[in-house]
């Protein structure tokens, strides 16, 4: 019997450094029994994700390797640019990503399966509920890099949504000499008293902030990126007590899909399941049963695949960081649906990002 064969396209990131294992586990965990010796993988490092090599590895991938589909982590403006690399081939290319830049009308494609955790989505449901639940003047502190995505403009426009008539944008100055120093944030949250604060930060970065703000007794209410409150990037989970998160997965959340997923894939790798591992596992339950089917049931409930017309199922919810027994729990305290891609504010914010960084999200 032929086997499958699925190319893999995989960036480097010092954030999450197992990006390999975790798509091609959560692909493997979806296969049915005894199909693991008719699929074969093959891998395609894209460096940091940016056009040039994204298009040379597609393009090796069905020329070369004349792979049956393509599966990888590519920034969704990336993707967007090389339906001509593809389509033509007619190979379907199942894409992944956290979702930070917002998609627009221009991402659709009969050959394109998009899977991703919608930070655009989390993060506008994010500035509508802490919005009418603080009120005020809000506040987005975020590093340069974090900038370069779409995660503040979609907090506005949520918190906009609630009634914010500005938000307080504040960006920590690029610094060539990588020296670690998030002050200038924390003295910004003294000086303007805002209401509600919003803190996109990640790495060492985000480190720091949360220790100096612990350290300087800093009281603003905050809301902070998921990946700051992530225990498996973040070791000291008593930094983040009383924050406030948005993500539509985490490996703890209390659905029985998840935690039957959750089990299932710690017997069987020993670890617990990262982000890119549970969006694999969605999209090989698309691949290993029915490939016109872009409708598929997974650890988040239902979710679609198409991108023609895309679409964004799982609900969003906004979680508390507590602590229970001397140990962080991620409270769910509201679950929203978030907004639609095609939302007008969205659309028109999308239209005017000429520019941004290529690499997805996290993938430094």
């Amino acid at each position: 019997m032929k086997k499958l064969k699925i190319g893999l396209l995989i960036p480097y990131s010092g954030v999450f450094p197992a990006l390999k294992e975790d798509l091609s586990q959560g692909l493997m965990l979806a296969m049915p029994p005894g199909h693991e010796d008719r699929v074969s993988f093959l891998y395609e490092y894209i460096h940091m994700g940016d056009l040039k090599h994204v298009q040379e590895a597609i393009q090796k991938l069905i020329r070369f390797h004349r792979v049956d589909l393509i599966a990888g982590i590519v920034n969704t403006n990336v993707i967007g640019q090389c339906t001509d690399t593809f389509a033509p081939s007619r190979v379907p290319v199942f894409v992944h990503n956290l979702g930070a830049r917002t998609p627009t009308a221009s991402f659709s494609n009969p050959y394109l399966r998009y899977n991703s955790l919608h930070l655009w989505k989390s993060q506008w449901e994010m500035g509508r509920w802490a919005q009418q639940q603080f009120g005020g003047l809000p506040s987005i502190s975020m590093a340069f890099y974090e900038s370069g995505y779409s995660l503040h403009e979609c907090f506005k426009l949520g918190a906009a949504a609630s009634g914010a008539d500005k938000v307080i944008l504040n960006v920590l100055r690029h610094r060539p000499d990588q020296v670690v120093d998030t002050t200038p944030l924390i003295d910004y949250l003294q000086t303007q008293q805002s209401a509600h604060a919003h803190v996109l930060l990640s790495g060492k970065e985000a480190q720091h902030f949360l220790e100096q703000y612990r350290h300087t007794g800093c009281n603003t209410s905050l809301s902070i990126s998921p990946f700051m409150a992530d225990a498996s990037l973040m070791e000291d989970q008593f930094l983040t007590e009383g924050m406030y998160h948005a993500t539509t997965w985490s490996a703890d959340m209390n659905g029985e899909a998840n935690r039957e997923f959750t089990a299932a894939y710690e017997e069987r790798f020993g670890e617990r399941p990262a982000v890119f591992a549970m969006l694999g596992y969605e999209s090989g339950r698309m691949i290993f049963n029915d490939m016109d089917d872009t409708k598929i049931n997974g650890p988040r409930g239902p979710v679609d695949l198409s991108t023609g017309p895309l679409s964004a199922l799982p609900a969003v919810y906004i979680r508390k960081s507590v602590m229970r027994e001397n140990a962080a729990v991620h409270e769910t305290v509201h679950t929203g649906q978030g907004v639609h891609w095609s939302d007008p504010s969205l659309a028109i914010g999308a239209a005017q990002e000429l520019s941004g960084w290529q690499n997805p999200y996290l993938c430094v």
